[in-house]
């Protein structure tokens, strides 16, 4: 009889068949066991096996297997696809067809992660991510995620060197608030510039708004500027005393105008004083009173060079337009006319050779003229106006010699006169120019003072008698513009004067120019000028001392005030506070200045019309227009002419006359006045022939001999 075949896989798929079959691995039998079945997807079977074996979840089968597979690595099993793929933070590869991490991620744990900031992966895997600080030293990445090496950039207040191998802290210029900064493409402030791209050497502008900034180095600087600094102007354009450079047209007008203003006002000054003063007030008085203006004149002078010695002082605005408009002081015709615009080819080296040839040249003419003139008088006035003219220029003429050796060393291998960035210090044409201005610096700062010394020490013995003799001394007379302002014992002030001068121009200007040391040194030198002044009290009159350290006083304190607003600027911590003191010490610095201005001209009014009201003023007065002056000079057998002219003013006491009273010359005085230590008391003689005495300084009468 034929046997079932019904163990555990087993089929028969023939008649007459000897034996049953058994089912191979991925088979089943059928449900007759006539013959097998493959055994479906996501099943299995080993073989001998009635069923076939469903596969656990995440594993998977192919149909006909005889055992279930698992996903490979980062895959999972996608029920609806029947396929692995790609866990959710994974990718396929393209080259390897493996689930991986993406460029920009590693693996964490079981799943792909962005690479820190400050990391990069530039290929997929699941490698560790890079350190950006591993290439680029100190350079971070913007974000997460990172897939390159070139995300790696340097961080606020840093930027990346030319080698591209480490982050540097930006120099003072660069804005500290740009990301990703490259010596190429540094961010500059306004108001700083460098030679290009490839500069580290970040200069700050000797004028702020000539200098835009910004990343382009062809743009540095605002139109109508170019060269180095920005200091050049283009064609059709010059520079103005504030360094921006202005229309020729604008230019031409402003200067006009500054000339027209310039000679109306001495116009009226000459009106005033040959009509006001001149009639009115006492020869003496008015010493006195031009003391007062060449003390004022001599700081003003150095107040308004302080821009060209210090070229990037930071003052405030308000200050800096009214020191402007005193420019003519510095008689400086390249600061006052713009020369550029009439020729291009007015260099430094022009105005370095017509600065100090002109007055050299006037100098000599007036000295030869004094020398062959007969007239004692027309020698005296001659040699006067030459002395005057050497003081008036001098601080100028220095500041503008001593300014042609100072040159500016760049980074490019280029070197530029600082006073002239179109001039290459390097040029074989400066070998001649530094010849005539060695000869210049002899001349100017060596030689002015030194020709003061040799005049002032010669006469020193005749400078140091009283005031009222060498007044009358002829043979130095023509020399009084160097020591009439001082009392005797201080011949040699004068010189002091010169080097202070010279020292807060010239000088001054040898130091780096902007430079918180050059600032400092300009303070210093002011102190120094306030205490010798203060300790030694040289001038005659007390007023003149305390005007002298009142102005040295306003040069500390232009000095200071540009240190403190240069160390406010650096710091970058510009508040609205701070914008606040700047507006207010410019205003406190005018009102300094137009105080002092007030209050000698108060005294000066005060003086002359006190002196010419009292009787003293009438005396002085007669005195003047009678011309019958018995001075010193004749004790010596000169003899003054005896005019005989009324001017209706009582010289002696009359009976009812209300002069006796008030008269100092009233005989009743004279032992009072004779106790008063006065030293300049000159003779003269009434119009009844009466011989008195009168102080030539304050015009004070006595009929009895001082």
């Amino acid at each position: 009889a034929c046997i079932e075949c019904n163990g555990a896989g087993q089929y028969s798929d023939e008649d007459k068949a000897s034996s049953c079959k058994t089912s191979p691995a991925g088979h089943k039998p059928n449900a007759d066991r006539t013959g097998l079945t493959i055994c479906p997807r996501d099943t299995f079977s080993i073989g001998a096996s009635d069923d076939c074996t469903d596969c656990a979840q995440d594993w998977y089968s192919e149909a006909g297997s005889s055992t279930c597979l698992t996903c490979p690595q980062y895959e999972t099993f996608v029920e609806s696809t029947k396929n692995c793929d790609c866990q959710s933070s994974f990718i396929r590869d393209v080259e390897t067809a493996k689930c991986t991490c993406k460029p920009g991620e590693t693996l964490s744990g079981t799943e792909c992660k962005p690479c820190d900031a400050s990391k990069f992966k530039e290929k997929s895997g699941v490698e560790s991510c890079s350190l950006c600080n591993d290439v680029v030293k100190g350079s971070v990445t913007f974000d997460t995620s990172s897939t390159s090496a070139k995300d790696c950039v340097c961080p606020e207040e840093y930027f990346m060197n030319g080698q591209k191998t480490e982050c540097l802290r930006v120099p003072r210029g660069v804005n500290e608030t740009s990301f990703g900064q490259t010596l190429e493409d540094l961010r500059l402030k306004r108001g700083f510039w460098r030679t290009g791209s490839n500069s580290t050497d970040i200069r700050e502008c000797l004028a702020e708004e000539a200098c835009l900034g910004g990343a382009n180095s062809s743009d540095y600087c605002r139109p109508s500027h170019r060269g180095p600094l920005c200091q050049l102007c283009e064609a059709g354009y010059s520079k103005e005393m504030n360094g921006l450079c202005q229309p020729c047209d604008s230019s031409s007008k402003d200067t006009v105008l500054t000339l027209v203003l310039l000679l109306f006002g001495l116009a009226l000054f000459y009106l005033f004083y040959r009509f006001v003063l001149k009639p009115r007030v006492p020869t003496e008085m008015l010493k006195s009173l031009r003391t007062g203006v060449k003390i004022m004149f001599a700081s003003y002078q150095i107040i308004v060079n302080i821009p060209t010695v210090v070229p990037n002082i930071i003052v405030p605005e308000d200050f800096e337009k009214v020191v402007q408009k005193m420019s003519f002081l510095t008689f400086d015709m390249f600061t006052i006319v713009s020369v550029r615009c009439w020729t291009e080819t007015a260099t430094f080296y022009v105005q370095l050779a017509l600065a100090t040839l002109l007055p050299l040249i006037a100098c000599l003419f007036l000295v030869v003229l004094s020398l062959s003139c007969s007239s004692p008088e027309r020698k005296v006035q001659l040699m006067t106006i030459a002395l005057a003219l050497t003081y008036l220029t001098f601080p100028t003429v220095s500041s503008t010699v001593m300014a042609f050796f100072p040159c500016d060393e760049m980074d490019n291998n280029n070197e530029w006169l600082r006073a002239d960035y179109s001039i290459s210090c390097l040029a074989s044409s400066r070998i001649p120019m530094t010849a005539f201005a060695l000869v210049m610096v002899l001349v100017y700062p060596i030689g002015v003072p030194l020709l003061y010394f040799c005049i002032l020490y010669k006469n020193r013995e005749r400078i140091k008698k009283p005031v009222d003799e060498r007044a009358e001394d002829l043979s130095i007379v023509g020399y009084a513009f160097l020591f009439e302002s001082y009392k005797p014992a201080f011949w040699w002030f004068e010189l002091a004067e010169t080097f202070r001068r010279l020292s807060l121009t010239g000088i001054l200007a040898v130091v780096k120019p902007g430079t918180e040391t050059q600032l400092f040194s300009g303070i210093l030198l002011s102190l120094i000028a306030i205490v010798a002044t203060a300790w030694f009290q040289p001038y005659q009159d007390g007023r003149d001392n305390v005007i002298a350290v009142s102005m040295n006083l306003q040069v500390a304190l232009i000095t200071l005030t540009a240190l403190a607003l240069k160390r406010s600027q650096e710091a970058d911590t510009y508040s609205p506070e701070e914008a606040y003191d700047e507006k207010g010490m410019g205003i406190l610095l005018i009102v300094y200045n137009v105080v002092l201005i007030l209050v000698f001209i108060f005294y000066g009014w005060g003086e002359m019309t006190s002196g010419s009201r009292s009787a003293d003023g009438l005396a002085a007065k007669v005195i003047k227009k009678r011309g019958s002056v018995k001075t010193l000079a004749s004790k010596r057998g000169v003899t003054t002419a005896t005019e005989e002219d009324d001017v209706g003013i009582e010289m002696k006491p009359r009976a009812n006359s209300e002069f006796e009273a008030a008269n100092p010359m009233a005989k009743e005085r004279a032992g009072t006045l004779g106790k008063e230590r006065k030293s300049s008391w000159a003779s003269a003689v009434d119009e009844d022939g009466n011989e008195y005495w009168y102080d030539k300084t304050s015009g004070r009468t006595s009929w009895t001999k001082r």
